[in-house]
């Protein structure tokens, strides 16, 4: 179903929409950093795996981790930040034709000029020489694709079925989502061409949360504070940088004021979870929100 789906040509296409650089950097990680070395071999296996999926919920620290691996490792890496304007099939290609570029000069020249002509053509076509050419590339290359769970395209994730089915060896596609991924992975996980990293391996454990609240407060928190902290943020990265911005210190008393209902999760929630959402659903929370239960 999925290589039916790219022999269509691409609708809707937008050839005057430019390729905006800034979405292929690299994100530059904090500077007070924690090192995550447990998660060294996971990472590693990147540059042996054809696709790599890091998916998690928002704020577990998805983009920093992979970010921070590529800077560290110096591993030769093109990025691609998604939004939903790359539902379109040409914007989509674009970017990552762009970014192997970048990567090295002349990848993808075939690939490119297909995509800024103005004709209708194959997208699996334009896929095949994109992949010839990256099969003539001199080295190990790594492609990320940040926020995929933008990407709602049948058409779009048809087209990168198609390509990761005929990836080269040398070429590794790792992809961070807050949804499971959208296509077909069974064949790549029998094959032990798949590297899963998820919420389970991306929670914080506890010396990695008392490592954080040290650099982010300068103290390090004692046996109460720091199971506290555990036990009110789950690992969630991001539960742990709100409670240390919120101002509750080291204090255990106090930072047993800080649960879901504080205003810092909520403004956090509401920007980077709840204005994601489908309208639908956001329609159906607020008519539900006012319910102590439900089932």
């Amino acid at each position: 179903m999925y290589e039916k789906a790219t022999r269509g040509a691409p609708e809707l296409a937008d050839y005057t929409h430019p390729v905006l650089s800034t979405k292929l950097y690299i994100p530059q990680h904090p500077v007070k950093l924690v090192s995550r070395d447990r998660l060294d071999t996971a990472m590693y296996r990147i540059l042996q795996c054809r696709l790599t999926s890091v998916i998690a919920p928002a704020g577990f620290g998805k983009t920093t981790l992979v970010s921070d691996w590529i800077m560290s490792r110096q591993v030769r890496s093109g990025w691609v930040s998604l939004d939903p304007g790359e539902n379109d099939l040409h914007r989509f290609w674009s970017y990552i034709v762009t970014a192997f570029d970048r990567l090295q000069q002349g990848i993808g020249k075939k690939a490119q000029s297909l995509l800024q002509s103005p004709i209708s053509f194959s997208i699996d076509k334009m896929v095949s020489w994109l992949l010839n050419d990256l099969d003539d590339a001199s080295e190990d290359l790594v492609l990320v694709l940040d926020d995929y769970h933008c990407i709602d395209s049948m058409d779009v994730h048809a087209s990168l079925a198609y390509f990761l089915d005929h990836l080269p060896k040398h070429i590794h596609l790792c992809i961070l989502s807050r949804r499971e991924l959208p296509f077909p992975v069974a064949t790549l996980r029998g094959k032990r061409e798949l590297n899963p990293i998820g919420m389970d391996e991306l929670k914080f454990t506890e010396d990695e949360i008392a490592s954080f609240w040290q650099r982010q407060t300068g103290e390090l928190p004692d046996p109460f504070t720091l199971q506290l902290l555990a036990d009110r943020t789950e690992g969630w990265a991001a539960g742990i940088q709100l409670a240390a911005l919120s101002g509750c210190g080291i204090q255990g008393a106090r930072l047993q004021q800080f649960t879901g209902n504080h205003r810092y999760v909520a403004d956090y929630l509401m920007e980077e979870v709840f204005q994601a959402l489908d309208e639908t659903i956001r329609h159906f929370l607020m008519q539900t929100s006012i319910l102590n239960q439900m089932n």
